[in-house]
């Protein structure tokens, strides 16, 4: 068993993996092998620290077991979970899986994705999981992988790899918008640009006006205006 979720693991699942998934055929006549993964949970530790990471994985699983009642539900590797069970509907059911996790989650955005395979004949359970992971990182991680990128590395504010051209605002800033984390680029770039302007004035030299872009979103964020005078 998982000493953090007191769930089932992957030793357990290599045990009675193949049985969990034959018996289950035999009764339900096909089985969805669905692969869970914790999106950017590495970079959630960074921001949060690990005990808050370790709360996460915790809710995720009681949150994705509570879904798949009947079936088999175990923490697999890290920040990953393993559901077997009779046909299930993943596609209506996720949305309010991902809806509790990231209402848990401290920063109001990190949740789950999934991917899940259809097992209509006996294979090994193994092999079901690989194929499920395939289905998970080649249709659902690589459309986000800009999106986890700019999440892990947002406070650093280096968005351009060695070699690779400078990213589009055209690109990172619905990313930051859906996030809801736009209104601290939007601060922090009016907090560069307002000291610049005071050295400028300190060293004597001429001010020019500069015109500093701010997201509708911006004022949804309690306490936003007085931020921006705060920094004015």
């Amino acid at each position: 068993m998982d000493l953090l979720t007191g769930m089932p693991n992957v030793s357990y699942f290599s045990k009675f993996g193949d049985d969990f998934l034959r018996k289950l055929l035999k009764q339900a006549g096909q089985v969805d092998v669905i692969y869970f993964d914790i999106s950017s949970l590495h970079s959630y530790n960074d921001h949060f620290g690990f005990l808050q990471g370790n709360q996460l994985i915790k809710k995720c699983e009681e949150i994705i077991r509570a879904s798949f009642q009947e079936g088999l539900t175990l923490r697999y590797v890290d920040d990953s979970f393993l559901t077997i069970t009779a046909p299930s509907q993943l596609k209506k059911l996720l949305p309010e899986i991902q809806k509790k996790v990231a209402d848990f989650s401290a920063d109001k955005v990190t949740t789950v994705r999934a991917g899940v395979y259809q097992v209509k004949e006996m294979e090994p359970a193994t092999s079901a999981v690989d194929k499920a992971y395939q289905v998970y990182n080649t249709s659902v991680k690589k459309p986000f992988e800009m999106q986890d990128y700019l999440m892990g590395h947002f406070e650093e504010t280096r968005w351009q790899e060695p070699g690779e051209p400078a990213l589009k605002a055209s690109r990172f800033i619905p990313v930051l918008e859906r996030s809801g984390l736009v209104y601290q680029l939007d601060l922090h770039v009016l907090d560069h640009v307002c000291q610049l302007l005071n050295q400028r004035r300190a060293d004597n030299l001429p001010t020019i006006p500069v015109s500093i872009n701010l997201s509708p979103s911006d004022f949804n964020i309690d306490g936003f205006i007085d931020q921006v005078l705060g920094i004015t």
